[in-house]
């Protein structure tokens, strides 16, 4: 129905704003907390929250979990283990704009990887709209100077930034493959259980070598909007948009995601607002509307109304 499209294209919109303000907070406490022990920290309280309302949900598809452990547990792995902490060790190690563009390359993968696995056609609004909506996102990365990209020097957290993007594209198209049958807060709960499971001994490791907390209101409250907004309901609104419309839609929207965080920047870090980020912005949108839109009865009408008027 297309009022259920429209419901998930606002979900979509949704989820790369959390996780926009995920960057910003990451980047706020990246000297207080190693990245593995935030990602643990981070989904430990996603489990917490989620265990009353998931242990009802546990029973009635108990014998439906058992039978997909093994893709649960590798779809826990791609998003929860290798994505989340790739991206907080990451930017230890590079720079925000180089962490952004690499990022911005996840669309790029899923449509590849939704093309050639999940067999979904590729018009050329689509191609259009994913080749503009990328230029959105280089466009504000680089502050305007797209030039910049063939300057750009990578290091060891770029290489890690690229794996997470690698690894969120092969879980948009496995989700979608896989086509569970659970919902949406009872399959981010469990893939968060053996996210944590997984995390504890990665965790206990940067202990072990000293790698401190600091435990400030700022860490807390940093987690806490890690663990409620960029994880319960970025994951939950992403999933559902992506079973609603498809990997390959889904795609485009995420590249809203380091057009929010620069405005989040702006808000909540001072940063000022530039004419890249609203040249960036339009950029993006143009390419998702493109993608998205019924261009197929516009571009009738656009005919329609051209050869009335060539014949009038």
């Amino acid at each position: 129905m297309p009022s259920r499209r429209v419901f998930a294209y606002f979900l979509l919109i949704l989820a790369p704003m959390c996780w926009g303000g995920n960057f910003v907070v990451g980047r706020m406490i990246h000297a207080n907390i190693p990245p593995f022990t935030l990602a643990f920290f981070r989904w430990l309280l996603v489990v917490v929250l989620l265990f009353p309302i998931s242990i009802s949900g546990l029973k009635k598809y108990q014998s439906h979990i058992k039978d997909n452990v093994a893709n649960l547990i590798a779809l826990s792995i791609l998003s929860i283990v290798i994505y989340t902490s790739f991206v907080y060790w990451g930017v230890q190690t590079t720079t925000a704009v180089n962490a952004s563009l690499i990022n911005a390359s996840a669309p790029v993968l899923i449509l590849v990887l939704a093309v050639a696995v999940l067999k979904e056609h590729l018009s050329a609004c689509k191609l259009s709209g994913i080749v503009l909506s990328f230029l959105g996102v280089i466009y504000v990365v680089t502050q305007g100077h797209i030039a910049q990209v063939l300057e750009m020097k990578f290091t060891l957290g770029d290489l890690l930034i690229l794996i997470a993007a690698i690894a969120w594209a092969v879980f948009s198209i496995l989700t979608k493959k896989m086509s569970f049958n659970l919902p949406p807060l009872l399959f981010l709960f469990i893939t968060a259980v053996i996210g944590v499971l997984i995390l504890l001994p990665l965790s206990l490791w940067e202990w072990y070598h000293r790698l401190t907390i600091v435990w400030q209101w700022q860490t807390v409250g940093s987690i806490f909007y890690a663990g409620v907004f960029a994880s319960i309901l970025a994951f939950s609104f992403w999933n559902i948009g992506v079973r609603t419309v498809g990997p390959a839609i889904a795609a485009y929207f995420f590249n809203l995601l380091p057009v929010f965080s620069s405005l989040l920047a702006i808000g909540f870090l001072g940063e000022k607002i530039h004419t890249y980020h609203v040249i960036g912005f339009v950029l993006v949108l143009s390419g998702i509307l493109l993608a998205t839109l019924p261009v197929y009865n516009l571009k009738q009408k656009l005919f329609s109304y051209v050869r009335r008027k060539m014949y009038a």
